[in-house]
């Protein structure tokens, strides 16, 4: 078992490490990239910093926020049979940190960390672990205001 120092080393040199490719989910060759076709919700277009993307209109509030606090997310959704999901590009990334806050607020989730394929041709491809948090549609408007009134940063 890694001690804490190894650990926090290691978490640090993973995070410089994804983080020199994550422009790469919002850039506009990107196959990854979700686009108003693939899209089946009313969505807006969003920008903040690097983070673009075409986003449910339910979501655009909640995505806009976890992005001002520093999250990368890879896909998110306002309706899938009654949930709501946001994937985050990896447990250090905002997905622990997003998690961790909807069990505090005793707001009913469900995890699964699975690999995500960024692929851009003729640059680069990498597998990234990401996470993906489904949790009730109902509860999006709550989520959004908890989060906003908490501004809590993702483990950064």
């Amino acid at each position: 078992m890694a001690s804490k120092g190894e650990r926090q080393a290691f978490e640090a040199h993973f995070r410089q490490s994804i983080d020199g490719l994550l422009p790469l989910l919002y850039h506009e060759n990107c196959p990854n990239k979700l686009t108003a076709a693939a899209n089946k919700h009313e969505h807006r277009p969003l920008v903040v910093g690097h983070r673009s993307g075409m986003i449910d209109l339910g979501l655009a509030e909640l995505i806009e926020a976890l992005w001002e606090a520093g999250a990368e997310t890879i896909s998110s959704c306002e309706d899938l049979a009654g949930s709501a999901y946001i994937q985050f590009a990896s447990p250090l990334h905002g997905g622990d940190t997003f998690a961790a806050f909807l069990g505090a607020n005793g707001i009913q989730h469900l995890r699964a960390d699975r690999p995500y394929e960024l692929t851009l041709p003729g640059v680069c491809q990498v597998t990234l672990q990401s996470v993906l948090i489904h949790f009730p549609k109902s509860a999006i408007e709550r989520v959004t205001a908890q989060w906003k009134r908490m501004h809590l940063p993702p483990n950064r």
